[in-house]
């Protein structure tokens, strides 16, 4: 199956036959939201606006789904090296967010430097320049959707909590000894 497909896989829900209480909620409330004309207006302007104009191609092709896949991928491995304990400063957790960053810098296409990796420690990761208002209409719009299939599916998201102390961890490990000034 393409990448693509298997992206919008993910988006869907999969109640199993023996849902948790849980589950079920989660699952009124998807149906709920998806009869409500507001929300549904507002997914179909956001992804008029995000994929109608003249990069509609370029963000939907083959080669940006794989490079977006390699970035989760990359963020899902961070995400679980930060929960085992791994030290941020130590060298296997700077070898990561080296990835991380060279993995945002192909899919936003800018050229892997010590300076991008200094600057995505100050902020959010993978929401610097372009990706900013994409990343924020996104999950502004499709928030919630997003939380109800992650209950549903039983599949990881992060808490805004959660969220934070990865950022810290990936800042950490980004700017983490000297290898930041000389890549």
């Amino acid at each position: 199956m393409p990448d693509r497909h298997r992206l919008l896989h993910r988006m869907r829900p999969n109640l199993p036959l023996d849902p948790t209480a849980a589950q079920h909620e989660a699952w009124v409330e998807l149906v709920s939201l998806l009869r409500d004309d507001d929300f549904r207006l507002a997914v179909r302007s956001f992804f008029h606006d995000a994929f109608s104009g003249a990069r509609s191609y370029e963000v939907t092709a083959p080669s940006m789904l794989e490079r977006i896949e390699r970035l989760r991928r990359v963020q899902l491995e961070a995400m679980a090296a930060r929960r085992s304990g791994l030290p941020a400063d130590g060298a296997g957790a700077r070898d990561i967010a080296r990835r991380v960053v060279a993995s945002m810098a192909d899919v936003v296409g800018q050229e892997y430097t010590g300076e991008l990796r200094r600057r995505i420690a100050t902020t959010v990761p993978g929401r610097t320049g372009a990706t900013a208002g994409f990343a924020g209409g996104f999950t502004g719009v499709l928030g919630r959707y997003h939380e109800l299939i992650a209950t549903i599916n039983k599949t990881p998201l992060l808490e805004s909590a959660d969220l934070a102390a990865h950022q810290a961890w990936l800042a950490t490990a980004a700017t983490a000894g000297t290898r930041c000034d000389t890549e």
